[in-house]
Protein backbone atom coordinates (compact mmCIF):
# COMPACT_ATOMS: atom_id res chain seq x y z
CA UNK A 1 0.00 0.00 0.00
CA UNK A 2 1.45 3.62 -0.93
CA UNK A 3 1.83 6.07 1.57
CA UNK A 4 -0.31 9.15 1.43
CA UNK A 5 1.28 12.18 0.10
CA UNK A 6 3.05 14.53 2.97
CA UNK A 7 0.18 17.20 2.19
CA UNK A 8 -2.74 15.10 2.64
CA UNK A 9 -0.97 13.54 5.85
CA UNK A 10 -1.10 16.77 7.56
CA UNK A 11 -4.76 17.34 6.56
CA UNK A 12 -5.53 14.70 7.98
CA UNK A 13 -4.27 15.20 11.04
CA UNK A 14 -5.87 18.39 11.87
CA UNK A 15 -9.15 18.84 13.97
CA UNK A 16 -10.25 22.14 11.91
CA UNK A 17 -9.75 22.73 8.24
CA UNK A 18 -10.70 25.75 5.60
CA UNK A 19 -10.24 23.26 2.95
CA UNK A 20 -12.13 19.92 1.99
CA UNK A 21 -11.95 16.77 1.04
CA UNK A 22 -13.73 15.82 -2.43
CA UNK A 23 -14.19 12.75 -4.08
CA UNK A 24 -13.89 12.21 -7.87
CA UNK A 25 -15.66 10.21 -9.90
CA UNK A 26 -14.29 8.65 -12.92
CA UNK A 27 -16.72 6.68 -15.24
CA UNK A 28 -15.59 4.77 -18.71
CA UNK A 29 -18.44 4.57 -20.86
CA UNK A 30 -16.37 3.20 -24.05
CA UNK A 31 -12.58 2.85 -24.84
CA UNK A 32 -10.56 6.12 -24.11
CA UNK A 33 -13.95 8.05 -23.54
CA UNK A 34 -14.63 8.95 -19.69
CA UNK A 35 -17.20 11.06 -17.73
CA UNK A 36 -15.55 12.54 -15.04
CA UNK A 37 -17.67 13.93 -11.82
CA UNK A 38 -16.53 15.75 -8.33
CA UNK A 39 -18.60 15.54 -5.22
CA UNK A 40 -18.26 19.03 -4.38
CA UNK A 41 -20.04 21.78 -3.39
CA UNK A 42 -21.63 23.51 -6.34
CA UNK A 43 -18.38 23.78 -8.01
CA UNK A 44 -16.49 21.86 -10.82
CA UNK A 45 -12.76 21.03 -9.67
CA UNK A 46 -9.84 20.67 -12.24
CA UNK A 47 -7.71 18.19 -11.63
CA UNK A 48 -4.81 16.35 -12.93
CA UNK A 49 -5.16 17.89 -16.57
CA UNK A 50 -8.49 18.02 -16.32
CA UNK A 51 -12.44 19.40 -15.48
CA UNK A 52 -14.33 17.10 -12.67
CA UNK A 53 -18.25 18.34 -13.54
CA UNK A 54 -19.61 19.04 -9.72
CA UNK A 55 -22.89 16.90 -9.72
CA UNK A 56 -25.03 15.71 -7.28
CA UNK A 57 -23.56 11.85 -6.38
CA UNK A 58 -24.81 9.93 -3.59
CA UNK A 59 -22.05 7.00 -2.64
CA UNK A 60 -23.43 3.97 -0.39
CA UNK A 61 -21.60 2.47 2.11
CA UNK A 62 -19.24 -0.74 1.09
CA UNK A 63 -21.03 -3.80 1.94
CA UNK A 64 -19.85 -7.17 2.36
CA UNK A 65 -21.40 -10.37 3.22
CA UNK A 66 -19.55 -13.20 4.32
CA UNK A 67 -17.94 -15.04 0.92
CA UNK A 68 -18.71 -12.57 -1.08
CA UNK A 69 -16.81 -9.32 -2.93
CA UNK A 70 -17.40 -6.05 -1.47
CA UNK A 71 -19.92 -3.76 -3.71
CA UNK A 72 -21.96 -0.56 -2.63
CA UNK A 73 -24.39 2.03 -4.51
CA UNK A 74 -23.54 4.87 -6.75
CA UNK A 75 -26.16 7.12 -7.65
CA UNK A 76 -25.65 10.16 -9.93
CA UNK A 77 -28.53 12.56 -10.70
CA UNK A 78 -30.02 12.93 -14.09
CA UNK A 79 -32.60 15.31 -13.92
CA UNK A 80 -31.14 16.65 -17.25
CA UNK A 81 -30.49 13.27 -18.71
CA UNK A 82 -27.42 13.42 -19.56
CA UNK A 83 -26.43 9.84 -18.37
CA UNK A 84 -29.77 8.26 -20.72
CA UNK A 85 -27.94 8.71 -23.87
CA UNK A 86 -24.46 7.25 -22.13
CA UNK A 87 -26.53 4.37 -20.93
CA UNK A 88 -28.26 3.60 -23.98
CA UNK A 89 -26.14 3.26 -25.79
CA UNK A 90 -23.46 1.56 -24.02
CA UNK A 91 -25.48 -1.49 -22.65
CA UNK A 92 -26.07 0.52 -19.44
CA UNK A 93 -22.27 0.74 -18.75
CA UNK A 94 -22.49 -2.61 -16.94
CA UNK A 95 -18.63 -3.80 -17.70
CA UNK A 96 -16.96 -0.18 -17.29
CA UNK A 97 -14.90 0.57 -14.90
CA UNK A 98 -15.30 3.48 -12.39
CA UNK A 99 -12.80 4.92 -10.40
CA UNK A 100 -12.82 7.54 -6.99
CA UNK A 101 -9.87 9.73 -6.24
CA UNK A 102 -9.80 11.57 -2.65
CA UNK A 103 -8.43 14.79 -3.28
CA UNK A 104 -8.15 17.86 -1.07
CA UNK A 105 -9.22 21.16 -2.45
CA UNK A 106 -5.72 22.69 -1.03
CA UNK A 107 -3.59 20.31 -2.90
CA UNK A 108 -5.33 19.74 -6.04
CA UNK A 109 -1.53 19.41 -7.57
CA UNK A 110 -1.34 16.36 -5.85
CA UNK A 111 -2.12 13.72 -8.28
CA UNK A 112 0.23 11.03 -6.95
CA UNK A 113 0.07 8.25 -4.10
CA UNK A 114 -3.65 9.84 -3.22
CA UNK A 115 -6.38 7.27 -1.88
CA UNK A 116 -8.06 5.45 -5.33
CA UNK A 117 -10.67 3.10 -5.02
CA UNK A 118 -11.39 0.83 -7.99
CA UNK A 119 -15.27 -0.67 -8.93
CA UNK A 120 -16.93 -2.52 -11.95
CA UNK A 121 -20.68 -1.68 -13.26
CA UNK A 122 -21.96 -4.63 -12.44
CA UNK A 123 -25.92 -3.43 -12.63
CA UNK A 124 -27.63 0.03 -13.13
CA UNK A 125 -31.25 1.54 -13.81
CA UNK A 126 -32.45 5.13 -14.64
CA UNK A 127 -35.58 6.86 -12.87
CA UNK A 128 -36.95 10.43 -13.77
CA UNK A 129 -34.21 12.19 -11.15
CA UNK A 130 -31.32 9.52 -10.45
CA UNK A 131 -28.84 7.11 -12.54
CA UNK A 132 -28.01 4.17 -10.15
CA UNK A 133 -24.90 1.84 -10.80
CA UNK A 134 -24.49 -1.70 -8.78
CA UNK A 135 -20.50 -1.50 -7.90
CA UNK A 136 -18.33 -4.40 -7.46
CA UNK A 137 -14.42 -4.65 -6.82
CA UNK A 138 -12.60 -5.23 -9.31
CA UNK A 139 -11.00 -7.81 -9.87
CA UNK A 140 -13.15 -9.95 -8.15
CA UNK A 141 -10.66 -12.80 -6.75
CA UNK A 142 -14.07 -15.76 -7.07
CA UNK A 143 -13.45 -15.39 -10.78
CA UNK A 144 -9.50 -15.67 -11.42
CA UNK A 145 -7.91 -19.04 -11.81
CA UNK A 146 -6.06 -20.32 -8.73
CA UNK A 147 -3.37 -21.97 -9.40
CA UNK A 148 -3.07 -19.30 -12.74
CA UNK A 149 -1.77 -22.20 -15.01
CA UNK A 150 -3.05 -25.99 -15.31
CA UNK A 151 -0.24 -28.30 -15.82
CA UNK A 152 -1.27 -30.05 -18.75
CA UNK A 153 1.24 -32.72 -20.15
CA UNK A 154 1.24 -32.08 -24.39
CA UNK A 155 -1.00 -28.73 -24.63
CA UNK A 156 0.98 -25.39 -24.29
CA UNK A 157 -0.66 -22.97 -22.69
CA UNK A 158 0.68 -20.00 -24.37
CA UNK A 159 -1.38 -18.01 -26.67
CA UNK A 160 0.33 -18.29 -30.69
CA UNK A 161 1.76 -16.68 -32.01
CA UNK A 162 4.54 -14.44 -30.35
CA UNK A 163 2.61 -11.19 -31.22
CA UNK A 164 -0.51 -12.23 -28.42
CA UNK A 165 2.08 -13.85 -26.40
CA UNK A 166 5.74 -12.56 -25.91
CA UNK A 167 5.60 -15.60 -23.99
CA UNK A 168 5.09 -17.87 -26.87
CA UNK A 169 8.73 -18.52 -29.35
CA UNK A 170 7.43 -18.15 -32.31
CA UNK A 171 8.45 -15.12 -34.54
CA UNK A 172 8.04 -16.52 -37.87
CA UNK A 173 5.35 -16.32 -40.83
CA UNK A 174 5.05 -19.63 -42.50
CA UNK A 175 2.68 -20.69 -40.64
CA UNK A 176 -0.32 -18.99 -39.06
CA UNK A 177 -2.17 -21.43 -36.68
CA UNK A 178 -0.83 -24.27 -33.96
CA UNK A 179 -2.22 -27.21 -32.41
CA UNK A 180 -0.22 -26.18 -29.29
CA UNK A 181 0.97 -29.80 -29.04
CA UNK A 182 4.71 -30.07 -28.37
CA UNK A 183 5.04 -32.17 -31.58
CA UNK A 184 3.99 -28.72 -33.63
CA UNK A 185 6.43 -26.45 -31.46
CA UNK A 186 9.13 -28.49 -31.83
CA UNK A 187 8.60 -27.97 -36.22
CA UNK A 188 7.50 -24.38 -35.48
CA UNK A 189 10.52 -23.67 -33.45
CA UNK A 190 12.99 -26.20 -33.89
CA UNK A 191 16.16 -25.33 -31.17
CA UNK A 192 13.53 -22.90 -29.05
CA UNK A 193 11.13 -25.52 -28.60
CA UNK A 194 12.19 -25.98 -25.12
CA UNK A 195 9.99 -23.04 -24.20
CA UNK A 196 6.89 -25.19 -24.67
CA UNK A 197 4.24 -24.11 -22.84
CA UNK A 198 3.43 -27.50 -21.20
CA UNK A 199 4.42 -29.83 -18.96
CA UNK A 200 6.05 -32.79 -21.14
CA UNK A 201 7.76 -34.17 -17.87
CA UNK A 202 4.77 -35.04 -16.10
CA UNK A 203 3.35 -38.92 -15.74
CA UNK A 204 0.62 -40.37 -17.46
CA UNK A 205 -3.23 -41.37 -16.07
CA UNK A 206 -3.13 -37.97 -13.50
CA UNK A 207 -4.99 -34.56 -13.65
CA UNK A 208 -2.52 -32.17 -12.78
CA UNK A 209 -3.98 -28.56 -11.87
Amino acid sequence: MLELNANYIAKKNLTADAGAWVWLVHVRYAVGQYLRFAVNQNADVVWNGASWQWMPIEMGPMRQEKGAVPTMNLRIINANKLLTGYMEQYSGLVGQPVVFYGVHSAHLDVTTRIPTFAFTVTGSSVTGLWASFNLSVVPNPFNMPDPKDKLLKNFCRFNFPNSLDSRCPYTGSTYTTCDKTLAACIVRNAALSYRFGGFPAIGQNRIYV
